[in-house]
């Protein structure tokens, strides 16, 4: 447990005692650092490596390979024999279009989620199997954010849920060549 010193609307402070565990505060400082980040522009704001670029979808944190280019794209997760439980893809687009997803190639079955720039989870396909190969799926609504994460890992959100970024590219650095 944890004691902190709260402030008071006029200037005055005073010292009350505050319990929260390890998983309260963790939750506590997410929601303020995403209050933040949408003030000072949305998830679209952050910039950095994208080999450091994860999200955290319900309570887990996923590792992200982000695919930018239209080969990436392509390519995605096919070929692959697994994906570790804990890692996702995340294809970033510059700007915000009905896109279509296949499973070319794909060798596990994976969770499909259709993302707004804001982050707002606007369309969910589960458990898509490789054998469903060639039909596409697709949300009905624009995104600029496809993450596909194993079958199962997505069971804890849904349709109008948030998801949180954190290291992800700007839309400024993504390739103008995309479809």
């Amino acid at each position: 447990m944890f004691n902190y010193l709260l402030a008071a609307g006029s200037g005055i402070s005073h010292r009350a005692k505050v319990s929260m565990s390890r998983a309260e505060l963790k939750t506590c400082w997410r929601s303020c650092l995403l209050g933040l980040a949408l003030l000072l522009g949305g998830v679209t704001a952050c910039s950095s490596s994208p080999d450091e670029a994860q999200v955290i979808l319900g309570e887990q944190t996923i590792m992200l390979e982000i695919a930018m280019t239209q080969e990436e794209q392509e390519r995605g997760l096919g070929g692959r024999d697994s994906l570790a439980q804990d890692r996702g893809m995340l294809f970033i687009y510059k700007t915000a279009d009905i896109r279509y997803i296949w499973m070319r190639n794909m060798r596990f079955p994976i969770d499909i989620l259709w993302i707004n720039s804001k982050g707002v989870i606007e369309h969910i396909e589960r458990n898509v199997s490789p054998s469903s190969y060639p039909k596409n799926f697709t949300s009905p609504f624009p995104s600029h954010y496809i993450l596909e994460v194993n079958a199962g890992v997505a069971a804890a959100v849904e349709v109008g849920g948030m998801v949180y970024f954190e290291h992800i590219p700007m839309f400024s650095d993504i390739p103008d060549a995309e479809q």
